[in-house]
């Protein structure tokens, strides 16, 4: 062969090879790296308040306390009581809006009233400057004219009144210092009451459908409620309702069943009054008597 042929087919075979090895794929490994990153979100935030249920006396069993009226699942409060349930004292004096009126603890009084009024829940009324000082709340059965203080026992619109009472029976069982409070509500002929011991109010009481009587005899001039029935509510678990275990008495059912008749006799000119009511009569045979009124 000649020497520039082989020359030829050497080359050739070579760049064939080289071809070959050129044209094979190459393979590559990537490596890739994964971190994971774990993050922790912590809230700074406070979290919101809890919120008090309203109170709703349509569903709750004590209703509204101290003869309030439920309306609208509302408690609508006597002048002197007030809070969601009528439990607390309002202060002030009630020719204020009862929503104005402030409020403390039921078992205490009321440190300042509204110029012109007294009481342990601000309902006495000391002067006319304090009468006539604010815009009624109720319409006077006097109209228009300026309100003044009624310092008598006859009632001619709505008065109120707080008496010690002498209650002997009692005490034996339950020693301390009696008080009534009563609102005598001409208007409606309704007496509503609270008695209370030591400061610790014990029951309560509506007198509703009363004949209201003003008379004269020597000289004497009284004011007699004559009441057809009288519904009460024990507060368990008070002294007298059941609030101590033991030999001590337990008034609760005798004052929750008590129907009455019950009358209040106030001579004028006398700060004392008398009342009675027929269920009691075996304990009580000459009734009660309130003295020392502020009325």
């Amino acid at each position: 062969m000649h020497p520039s042929i082989s020359l030829l087919v050497c080359v050739t075979a070579v760049l064939v090879f080289l071809g070959q090895v050129s044209s094979q794929p190459t393979s590559t490994t990537t490596v890739v790296t994964t971190t994971t990153v774990t993050t922790t979100l912590v809230s700074t935030a406070t979290p919101p308040s809890t919120c008090t249920p309203q109170y709703d006396c349509s569903s709750s069993p004590k209703g509204c306390l101290n003869n309030g009226v439920c309306t609208n699942n509302m408690c609508s409060c006597l002048p002197g009581f007030g809070g969601n349930d009528c439990s607390l004292l309002s202060c002030g004096s009630p020719l204020t809006a009862p929503s104005q009126r402030p409020t403390v603890a039921a078992n205490s009084s009321c440190t300042q009233c509204d110029s012109g009024f007294s009481g342990f829940n601000c309902n006495i009324c000391q002067t006319d400057a304090g009468c006539q000082s604010k815009s009624p709340s109720r319409t006077s059965i006097l109209g228009n004219e300026g309100m003044v203080c009624n310092k008598k026992t006859e009632v001619f619109y709505d008065s109120f009144m707080t008496c010690a009472v002498r209650a002997p029976e009692l005490t034996g069982f339950f020693p301390g210092k009696y008080t009534v409070n009563l609102d005598m509500d001409a208007i409606n002929k309704t007496i509503y009451a609270q008695l209370w011991l030591d400061q610790v109010e014990q029951f309560y009481c509506s007198v509703p459908n009363c004949d209201i009587a003003t008379t004269e005899q020597n000289g004497n001039i009284q004011t007699t409620w004559t009441c057809p029935v009288i519904d009460c509510q024990c507060l368990n678990p008070t002294l007298m309702c059941g609030g101590v275990p033991g030999p001590v008495v337990n008034l609760n059912s005798t004052i929750n069943s008590l129907k009455g008749p019950f009358s209040l006799t106030c001579p004028q000119g006398n700060a004392s009054c008398d009342f009675f009511i027929d269920d009691l009569s075996g304990f009580f045979p000459n009734g009660l008597q309130m003295v020392d009124c502020d009325l």
